[in-house]
């Protein structure tokens, strides 16, 4: 039994480090608020996470042309889709904190990419549940973005499998 707990506890060390949350140790002495704690769980795994998937996109030769802020932010082809949910996380953002702390915040690109990628970076300005409505918005932004994408991918190759059977039976 003691093989067991030693072995428990060694794991749970071993997850706090890897998401750099406090040691067991600090947990025991400080004891934060379950919500508080859940709080700070929820944002170490995003964050470190997000971090881990930036890494392997900067590492594979195939995703390091992805540009997410064109996706986002730029793309014309995509433009429709963006608006109906991008306007729908402004208007909730602007809910939540007012118009002139959305111009502060959110007055440039970066900015606004950052809030869709990863709201917890301006955790300060937002409660918990605010963070899950906000990260609800953009994840489902970001869903059909790519839904998107795909579709006109899909076209395109349709199109380019058609252009390309004519070229060859007018031979």
């Amino acid at each position: 039994m003691v093989i067991t707990v030693t072995v428990f506890f060694g794991r749970i060390q071993e997850i706090l480090e890897f998401y750099k949350l406090p040691e067991i140790d600090t947990l025991l002495l400080e004891q934060p608020s379950k919500l508080a704690f859940k709080y700070q769980c929820k944002c170490a795994i995003q964050k470190t996470w997000t971090n881990l998937l930036k890494s392997e996109i900067d590492n594979k030769s195939t995703l390091k042309y992805i540009n997410a802020k064109a996706l986002a932010i730029e793309c014309p082809a995509l433009f429709s889709v963006r608006q109906l949910y991008y306007s729908h996380l402004k208007v909730e953002v602007i809910h939540l904190v007012g118009e002139r702390k959305w111009l502060q915040l959110f007055g440039n690109q970066e900015s606004i990419l950052l809030l869709i990628v990863d709201c917890s970076n301006f955790s300060e300005n937002f409660s918990t549940e605010q963070i899950t409505v906000i990260t609800k918005i953009s994840t489902e932004l970001c869903h059909q973005l790519e839904i998107k994408r795909l579709k006109l991918l899909e076209g395109l190759r349709i199109a380019s499998t058609a252009t390309q059977g004519t070229t060859v039976s007018n031979l």
